[in-house]
């Protein structure tokens, strides 16, 4: 049996802050898009929601172009120091039955399903739905601490109690009674043949094949029967992290151990990935990140800097970059440049404990915290362009995009800037502007020609393309475009 929760939360309700990837003393920014004494901040929003105090407000600028992206992911270094990152942050207050989430997935019909120690969770965006035992049939547990969906989209639900399987709506149960290896189930993983492996604190492996289980533990080869992390690898090795048993692979019958004499960072492994480059990753108790390599497994947590020697979570997003989670120093994008690894720290999660990181179909991560509830990191990038970078003047009053991503810039006594990429020119009284103080500038094309339009005054620019301005902003005042291109005040 379910229960909805009694707060519906959405986007425009739920506290939002602002991090960065680089430095910890990130706040949220008093403008965006809007003009400052500082030069212009830019940056790329969606109606992104912020709460301060109870009162929500929406963020409507848009002004990061696909030139400027290109130009900020070409030089690394600019990248990094101007990456930042909203995150919306949902509590027990906004519905979910506990503040300790240990398990996030996204299934492919869209709904996310999480893992708390007070029931499982399903949530479409708007609302959570709580499911508890034992008036939900058929779970096996309220301690959720893995979520796993298999090819043909059944959803794995371990517990305290057993694993559960969603299937086509029904839940089933299987228990030590069902000849599961032990009841608390700490990791799941489906190899290349269809057999679903469940590892059990304390009773070592059972596979599902056929509807059969098959148990295996240290009489087997095993290194230990203390199961932290299971995962299967592009070549259909089952690799198994253990309790202080190090890792061991499964291939063929056999089991191969590798331990910290073998160069892993310590022989208690809470989490394991293999990357899209085909690398092999682990998170370890008290002894950080490690790589396999081609001697055997790599120490690289000397120097990374980590808050936190605890990785519980290790996951890849979409666009191939590596994030951890951490038992108290938080969530971190790995950062790679040739052989060299290092540490971007992502600042402003509600809680430092990162037991869960999944990717949803839109690009965000959603990350379940250690009392913290669950935080959705979305990416912000932001340029700051000043009279360094080429601005005519750092006192900015209106910005416009044109259709072909350029930014019109107008200043208080600098004239009018047009921007390009990362680069901006000037024109000024000398190249015809009546004044260089620009309040407003407008873009569009009329009588098969293109202008511009500074202030009242209308003229011909032969640079300028495409369609009617996008957003305008007056004197730190937003001005949007009606749907005939004229622009309004909101």
């Amino acid at each position: 049996m379910s229960r909805p929760s009694a707060h519906p939360s959405s986007a425009s309700d739920v506290e939002v802050r602002w991090a960065s990837a680089a430095s910890p003393h990130s706040t949220l920014p008093s403008s965006c898009g809007i003009p400052t004494g500082d030069g212009i901040k830019l940056c790329s929003l969606n109606r992104l929601a912020f709460r301060p105090a109870g009162i929500s407000f929406l963020l409507t600028a848009s002004f990061l172009t696909p030139a400027l992206a290109a130009s900020l992911h070409r030089d690394a270094s600019l990248a990094d120091a101007a990456l930042r990152y909203a995150v919306d942050v949902w509590r027990s207050e906004d519905g979910l039955p506990q503040n300790s989430v240990h398990a996030i997935r996204q299934t492919r019909d869209g709904y996310l399903w999480l893992g708390t120690q007070e029931g499982l969770v399903r949530f479409d965006g708007i609302r959570f739905v709580v499911y508890e035992a034992p008036d939900t049939p058929g779970l096996a547990g309220n301690d959720v601490r893995v979520l796993y969906e298999d090819r043909e989209g059944n959803l794995w639900i371990g517990t305290e109690g057993g694993v559960s399987r969603l299937e086509k709506g029904t839940l089933t149960t299987f228990a030590k009674e069902q000849g599961l290896a032990h009841p608390v189930v700490s990791a799941i993983a489906e190899d290349a043949e269809g057999s679903v492996w469940v590892g059990t604190y304390e009773g070592g492996l059972s596979r599902f094949r056929d509807g059969a289980l098959t148990r295996f533990t240290t009489r087997d080869g095993l290194s230990s029967d203390l199961i932290r992390a299971l995962h299967v690898d592009r070549a259909g090795n089952l690799w198994i992290g253990t309790d202080g048993g190090g890792v061991n692979r499964f291939r063929d019958g056999r089991f191969q151990v590798y331990t910290s004499r073998d160069g892993l960072p310590h022989d208690t492994v809470y989490t394991i990935l293999e990357d899209s480059r085909g690398r092999l990753w682990v998170g370890t108790a008290e002894g950080g990140l490690g790589r396999l390599e081609p001697g055997g497994f790599a120490n690289l947590s000397s120097g990374l800097g980590l808050a936190d020697q605890n990785v519980y979570a290790i996951y890849e997003d979409r666009e191939r970059r590596l994030w951890l989670g951490t038992g108290g120093g938080g969530l971190y994008r790995i950062k790679e440049q040739g052989s060299s690894v290092s540490l971007l720290p992502v600042q402003g999660l509600s809680n430092g404990i990162v037991y869960a990181i999944h990717g949803d179909a839109e690009g965000s991560l959603w990350v379940g915290t250690g009392g913290g509830g669950l935080n959705r990191v979305r990416q912000a990038p932001f340029a700051t362009v000043t009279m360094r970078e080429g601005l005519s003047n750092d006192m900015v009053s209106t910005i416009t995009e044109g259709a072909d991503g350029t930014l019109w810039i107008g200043t208080w006594g600098g004239g009018l800037n047009r921007c390009r990429g990362a680069s901006c020119r000037a024109l000024t009284t000398r190249d015809g502007l009546s004044s260089n103080i620009v309040s407003s500038v407008r873009l569009g094309n009329r009588g098969g020609g293109r202008w511009l339009a500074v202030d009242r005054d209308e003229r011909r620019v032969e640079p300028v393309e495409g369609r009617k301005i996008r957003d305008v902003h007056h004197a730190g005042r937003a001005v949007q475009r009606r749907r005939e291109g004229r622009p309004r005040r909101p």
